[in-house]
């Protein structure tokens, strides 16, 4: 995977920020494990350009790389940029699976590069 500045989790992993990134998913598994443990999370605000696809990014990277299976699904359907972040093509995705009856059965999931993640992107805009 090329470089990618928005996942300091890979390129500083031994930065404060991407440390950050361990403690709230160590915070997140912990609190989660007192009920149940965690098997989906969404991540949404209520502005546009508020960092929520950096910072899932980030906080997906950390969760595979504390070996938890991990799929990040983009669903943001009017500017989505999970495909940007990870450098993959956005052709077929969510989308793609609310259109297409087959892919149900073929969900189209990518993988980006780090171990235990992968990516179901947004797929082509309605």
């Amino acid at each position: 995977m090329a470089e990618r500045p928005d996942l300091i989790t890979l390129t500083e992993p031994r930065s404060p920020a991407a440390e950050a990134y361990r403690t709230l998913r160590t915070n997140l598994t912990f609190f989660a494990a007192l009920d149940r443990p965690i098997e989906t999370l969404v991540v949404t605000s209520a502005a546009p350009d508020e960092g929520k696809s950096e910072v899932l990014a980030n906080l997906a990277v950390t969760m595979a790389q504390g070996e938890r299976r991990t799929i990040l699904v983009d669903a943001d359907l009017r500017r989505p940029g999970l495909h940007e972040i990870f450098g993959v093509s956005n052709d077929r995705g969510l989308m793609t699976m609310i259109l297409e009856e087959e892919a149900v059965d073929d969900p189209p999931l990518l993988e980006v590069g780090v171990d235990n993640l992968l990516l179901m992107p947004s797929g082509p805009l309605p």
